[in-house]
């Protein structure tokens, strides 16, 4: 751990904090004692049994907080990460909403004064994985309102997802999101404090107490911590395009069932895709928490052999939070040494401030339209073929009604799709659709998808009419009683973006 002076604070005054020693007007003879106590502080950090947050400050990372420092203006050190010192220690720190990190929340300035009795680290070696879809902004935020056990206030993370998503979601369609997240964990870090507004820091109280609200959610941030979890972390983001419910469940499905193709996908560099599964047009990202991050950047090892040495890399040193349970910074005021009204006000602004965000998220995802799906269709129903609608002679039957995809097949079943009226038995297997030795076949019912020709040879060779039935269709009466061009026979085949086999295709 390094250690850096920093000018100017109080006369004489000198801070020593884990990112560094705060000293104004260093004479020689303080030099001494600065030696000294950097020694004392190398021993202690060395011989620990484990962290110590207490008599960390936030000089120099957040929050002049001096009296007369006016309105909202509070340092903050944005290139200084929390996980520079220990990422434990970031139980004693405010938390914000923020849509570039995959938990939608990033620690930020320390606000506790803890001692090691405020919390524990508890051991833990296990793993798992989950898989959560959310079809828009609002619903991700429920789930992860939710999760973090604020379900109160999930609609802070609304306008997140919405950027976050959006951002993924290239041609503004409707879409399903599934987040896909596999982690190792190695202990769980909790603040045991009964009353953690006591242990507040002094510059972090006063600025509770009297500034606005709307500098507090800005310099502090609307969540502190009671626990998270230590180790590493790998999220996967996969939007999928979308037209329907059903596409949506199909490809959720699809993620779910083969999410380590998805992997590959990502972690090879590859974002913009079209799974040939089920049709659906996606964008993926990942990013990952803990452990040796370069693992992922081989370009010949496959996603399940990187995924194993990655949760093998993680060490304490590497470790880093996630899982957080977090805590509404309003609660520490509802106190009665604090201020229950600053409570009240604080809730209401920050609320107030997230319900507006939400709604501008949600309107903006309203104005999405439905993705075309690029997926093949079944062709269901049957075609029947009719007499005329004389239908003079006798008959017992006069009508042949068949399976759309049987009459695909063919006669021959080689999927040549030809059938002649002598082919085209009726339902009791009668030639129905002749009269004697002539054509007596006048109307068609044919269902959507489906393409037929008619031939007025009985050889087939001789086109008469064709039906694209893009919609299901009733065809008139082409029956000609005063000549013999007559349809004689009939070829059967599907349109483009349609199908007759088990597996749907991709058009």
């Amino acid at each position: 751990m390094s250690y850096t002076l920093i000018a100017p604070l109080r006369y004489g005054e000198i801070r020593l904090t884990s990112y560094g020693l705060y000293s104004s007007a260093i004479t020689s003879e303080m030099k001494i004692a600065v030696a000294a106590v950097l020694t004392l502080a190398s021993a202690v950090l060395t011989s620990a049994s484990r962290l110590s947050v207490s008599g960390h400050q936030l000089v120099g990372e957040g929050i002049a907080l001096s009296a007369d420092a006016s309105e909202g203006q509070v340092a903050n050190d944005e290139d200084k990460q929390p996980g520079e010192e220990s990422a434990a220690l970031d139980i004693a720190r405010a938390f914000k909403v923020d849509a570039t990190r995959p938990d939608m929340i990033r620690a930020g300035i320390k606000i506790f004064d803890f001692s090691e009795n405020e919390y524990t680290i508890t051991p833990r070696q296990d793993g798992k994985e989950n898989s959560v879809s959310y079809r828009s902004s609002d619903e991700a935020s429920k789930k992860t309102g939710f999760n973090f056990g604020i379900s109160g206030g999930y609609a802070g993370f609304t306008a997140g997802f919405s950027m976050k998503t959006s951002s993924l979601n290239k041609s503004k369609k409707e879409y399903t999101r599934i987040d896909h997240t596999i982690v190792a964990r190695r202990s769980v870090v909790t603040n045991e404090a009964l009353n953690p507004h006591e242990y507040l820091l002094p510059e972090v109280k006063d600025f509770l107490l009297n500034h606005s609200p709307q500098a507090i959610l800005d310099q502090i941030g609307p969540f502190y911590v009671a626990q998270f979890t230590l180790g590493c972390k790998f999220s996967m983001s996969v939007v999928g395009e979308v037209t329907s419910s059903e596409q949506a469940r199909k490809f959720e499905a699809e993620v779910k069932l083969r999410y380590m193709k998805f992997v590959d996908v990502s972690v090879g560099g590859g974002r913009d895709k079209t799974s040939s599964e089920s049709c659906t047009d996606y964008t993926t990202s990942y990013a990952t928490a803990g452990g040796d991050s370069n693992i992922w950047l081989s370009k010949t090892k496959t996603a399940n052999v990187m995924l194993d040495e990655w949760k093998d890399s993680i060490t304490a040193d590497n470790a880093r939070p996630f899982d957080h349970k977090l805590k509404f910074i309003w609660k520490l005021l509802e106190h009665d040494d604090m201020d229950r009204a600053k409570a009240l006000e604080v809730e209401t602004y920050i609320t107030a401030q997230w319900e507006a965000e939400a709604s501008r998220a949600s309107a903006e995802e309203s104005l999405l339209v439905p993705a075309t799906w690029n997926k093949s269709k079944k062709v269901e129903g049957n075609v029947i073929l009719r007499q005329p609608t004389e239908e003079s002679g006798n008959y017992q039957v006069r009508s042949k009604n068949e399976t759309a995809c049987r009459l695909v097949k063919g006669f021959q079943e080689d999927g040549g799709g030809m059938w002649g009226l002598d082919q085209l038995r009726c339902d009791d297997s009668s030639p129905c659709l002749k009269y004697g030795g002539n054509s007596y076949v006048g109307r068609l019912t044919i269902p959507k998808g489906l393409k037929v020709t008619s031939y007025a040879d009985w050889d087939m060779k001789e086109p008469m009419n064709i039906y694209d039935a893009i919609e299901s269709i009733e065809t008139g009466d082409f029956w000609n009683r005063n000549n013999n061009y007559r349809a004689k026979g009939f070829k059967f085949e599907v349109l483009p973006g349609y199908t007759c086999g088990v597996t749907e295709k991709c058009v």
